[in-house]
């Protein structure tokens, strides 16, 4: 193909938006003090810390790992929010919460990780009260992302195959008996926004080439699940960029 004029339109920063937009949707929903929110899969805290002092809600943070729950519970710690962030071990599938106990749950890029996402919105309507809603921020393979590609990439991240069928979950989510008020493709924006900032996914594929060139030497020094684990999450933002995972944003509402 001959260098073609137009394809500079290309090069114009199309001003993808941050996975911060999650917050911008929980500042439509007018949370305050009397509610209280459960992060699903919180991770490190930071995402529960923040919706705590962001908004002035009780936040229950749920999460398998324990090095998970330490982290968040110093987070709240450093950031005197501990009477307000509440850590909790327990998983998706099975959340240690009494029923009705939940207004909002935040549920930011862990869904992939679930091992059954029926059982996983099953469980969130029974927490939630009547009325009460899902921030769902998701990513889901497309097309682009071929069957074995999926199976060897999900087996180096510890994620779920069926998680990331974006149909899957729509069914998931419509059996529970939730019904979807909002709905946004993200597609590659967040992975385009951390290009911008900080060249981020250019580093991971320059990383992904010289470890897989010397493979051999990182398996022998890290060993291989270390190996295994940074191939996956360097391809993360690659297969954004490629198209071969798109991020889906989504609101749902328990009916009333």
């Amino acid at each position: 193909m001959q260098y073609d004029e137009r394809l500079a339109a290309l090069d114009v920063d199309f001003k993808p938006r941050a996975k911060t937009l999650l917050y911008d949707w929980a500042e439509d929903l007018q949370l305050s003090s009397s509610r209280t929110v459960l992060d699903l899969g919180c991770g490190r805290g930071v995402q529960a810390v923040e919706l705590a002092r962001r908004f002035g809600v009780q936040v229950f943070a749920v999460d398998p790992v324990q090095q998970h729950i330490k982290s968040t519970q110093q987070l709240a710690a450093e950031a005197h929010l501990t009477h307000q962030v509440s850590v909790l071990k327990g998983y998706m599938e099975a959340i240690p919460v009494a029923d009705h106990a939940i207004d909002v749950i935040w549920c930011h890029d862990v869904l992939s990780h679930a091992s059954d996402v029926h059982c996983v919105f099953d469980e969130c309507e029974r927490v939630l009260r009547p009325g009460g809603r899902v921030l769902l921020n998701a990513p889901f393979a497309t097309d682009w992302l071929e069957p074995g590609e999926a199976e060897r990439w999900c087996k180096l991240l510890c994620t779920n195959p069926d998680s990331l069928r974006l149909q899957n979950v729509e069914n998931a989510i419509l059996q529970a008996g939730f019904i979807v008020t909002r709905s946004e493709v993200i597609g590659s924006e967040f992975a385009e926004y951390v290009e911008l900032k900080d060249g981020r996914c250019t580093r991971s594929l320059m990383r992904l080439a010289r470890l897989l060139r010397h493979r051999e030497r990182f398996v022998d020094e890290w060993g291989q699940e270390l190996v295994n684990a940074a191939i996956g999450m360097y391809q993360w933002y690659i297969f954004q960029l490629l198209g071969k995972i798109s991020f889906h944003q989504l609101l749902l509402e328990k009916r009333a």
